[in-house]
């Protein structure tokens, strides 16, 4: 007889009963993020794999690892601003005036956002992001809030994305720049290899809620 348990040894008894033996034999249990799975007590059990172990969430525009027995997908790179005083881990950020990373809100009322202000003449300003890795085939986006209001007629501002030894302006504003936070989004499908990312500005700017993953 069979009761549908690959958890159980079945067989017929001298009653004609469907009789059911718990057994140990290995199985699987679903999830990706334990491994290995074998049958205790009639159920299919697996041992939780380490945190950061590899997974795959079935998603092209993340990375993903393995958290708490759970596969979460993660941006290839992301950074917000809401901090004490320094960038993200492996984010830097560098400006001839202060730079502050609070008292400002950005696109998405985040509490904080990175600012240098254009305190006396040009004040130029670059944010670089980590190197990360886009996989061929991606299907990741680029968006981040920015603040380019004000500032001189000669203003710059642009955004570059650079994979291996080919560099790539995504975002680029010249002169005096409207007010308010401005959200903005790029594919970067056709983009893949070790890649990173620079804001820069020779004048004030704003910038944040940063994210390389699923849109």
């Amino acid at each position: 007889c069979d009761d549908g348990n690959l958890c159980t040894d079945d067989s017929c008894n001298a009653v004609n009963d469907c009789q059911h033996a718990n057994n140990t034999a290995t199985c699987n249990d679903g999830n990706q993020c334990t491994d290995p799975d074998a049958c205790a007590l009639g159920t299919c059990k697996g041992t939780p794999k380490a945190d950061g172990a590899a997974c795959d969430d079935g998603k092209s525009c993340n990375v993903d690892s393995c958290q708490s027995v759970v596969c979460v997908g993660t941006p290839f790179a992301s950074a917000n601003f809401d901090t004490d005083g320094t960038p993200p881990a492996g984010w830097t950020a560098f400006s001839t005036a202060p730079i502050t990373y609070e008292g400002s809100q950005g696109y998405t009322s985040k509490p904080n956002a990175l600012y240098s202000p254009n305190n006396v003449g040009m004040s130029p300003m670059t944010v670089t992001s980590p190197v990360f890795t886009l996989p061929k085939g991606n299907t990741a986006t680029l968006q981040f809030d920015i603040l380019a209001a004000g500032g001189p007629s000669t203003k710059t501002i642009t955004a570059t994305l650079k994979c291996g030894d080919s560099e790539t302006v995504l975002y680029s504003k010249y002169g005096t720049q409207g007010p308010g936070w401005s959200h903005y989004a790029y594919a970067l499908d056709s983009f893949d290899g070790a890649c990173g990312l620079k804001f820069s500005s020779n004048a004030s700017m704003g910038l944040d809620t940063i994210s390389i993953g699923c849109p």
